[in-house]
């Protein structure tokens, strides 16, 4: 994660026990105040989520024929994003609260809990990066907030390991979306069951997104080669890794058994799978993936071991390991192919004689 920067926080209680339908909702009046230990553990939870597995990349409903259904949760980050003021920032959280309450009651499975908006800056070489996140905290999994107050307990650092549920917005990414730059989506939920993901989505206006076999390995394949470019390694180090992933993935094909990012990133980085795993979900990596990929798609799948290139009548595909050693480009946009065996060239040869 890059620098971080904590720009509003505020929690929010919402009683409700499961399998009641009655909720109480307390709102707290003011934002929490800015401490670097209030920072750092807005940071500590984001940091959390990014690591959390099973999340779910999804986008607002926009296919709305009446304006009754537009999506209350977006209608109310729309308003504040007008005007990110700390005043704005209380009212859409209550806003939101006020809606979340009246979806609880219609999900008998529903639990109460803390409820924390936060609108945090990651810093990337200069770039900022605003996201704004909701996230649902039981009770009984944190002793370190104030039920009168709402005040968090900044003594200590307080543990929100245990993430019920949560639902991420890439603001920066919801803008190009809203401006038509990109398709892509901007919304991450994290939910620890089906029966909590569906109010939840319900609430945030989520539709229901699945990308295709295509796009998954897709965005799979680039996750893996742009990595270890990110990371500097080797060219010996950036072939271990391909040839590792496409083993993996094809063993894992060939089972009809789902890819696991999580299994994955234990196969082909070992010492430290966990930072692959950050890099998928950091802001830098356009490319996103679900946490989990029932097909891939095998045409696709090659592009990890072979480079393919049409181009005027010429067909060229060779093993990517083979680039700069027997394959290397030169100025003028010109290719060079070294060290063909003798059988390779006397066939070459025949078959140029016998078409002239």
């Amino acid at each position: 994660m890059g620098d971080f920067r904590l720009n509003h926080l505020i929690v929010h209680l919402i009683e409700k026990k499961q399998y009641e339908q009655e909720a109480h909702i307390k709102l707290r009046e003011n934002v929490i105040r800015k401490t670097p230990s209030i920072e750092a553990l807005a940071k500590d939870l984001a940091i959390t989520y990014r690591k959390s597995t099973g999340k779910r990349y999804s986008k607002f409903k926009d296919d709305y024929e009446d304006e009754n259904e537009k999506p209350k949760f977006k209608e109310f980050i729309d308003e504040y994003l007008e005007n990110q003021t700390e005043d704005n920032f209380i009212k859409f959280s209550k806003k939101a609260t006020r809606y979340l309450k009246e979806e609880m009651e219609s999900k008998p499975q529903s639990v109460g809990g803390y409820l924390l908006f936060i609108d945090y800056t990651e810093i990337i070489k200069n770039r900022n990066y605003n996201f704004i996140s909701v996230i649902m905290v039981k009770k009984e999994h944190t002793t370190k907030i104030n039920d009168e107050t709402l005040d968090i307990i900044d003594d200590e650092m307080v543990n929100f390991s245990k993430i019920e549920v949560g639902g991420f917005i890439d603001i920066n990414k919801y803008r190009e979306y809203q401006r038509k730059e990109t398709n892509d989506t901007y919304i991450s939920l994290l939910p620890k069951s089906r029966d909590l993901s569906d109010y939840f989505s319900r609430f945030m206006g989520a539709i229901n997104f699945k990308r295709s076999d295509k796009e998954n390995t897709e965005n799979l394949i680039n996750c893996i080669i742009y990595y270890p470019k990110f990371k500097e390694l080797s060219k010996e180090e950036k072939d271990r890794v391909r040839k590792k992933a496409f083993d993996f993935i094809q063993e894992k094909r060939k089972k009809k058994e789902p890819i696991k990012i999580i299994e994955l990133a234990n196969h082909i980085y070992p010492e430290d799978p966990q930072d692959w795993i950050n890099y998928i979900d950091s802001p830098e990596n356009p490319f996103k993936i679900d946490s989990e990929i029932q097909s891939v798609n095998t045409r696709v799948l090659k592009k990890l071991k072979n480079l393919e290139i049409k181009d005027e009548g010429i067909d060229l595909k060779f093993d990517i390991s083979l680039y700069g050693n027997k394959i290397e480009l030169v100025e003028n946009n010109s290719i060079i192919i070294r060290s063909l065996s003798d059988k390779s060239i006397k066939k070459l040869k025949e078959l140029i004689d016998a078409y002239n």
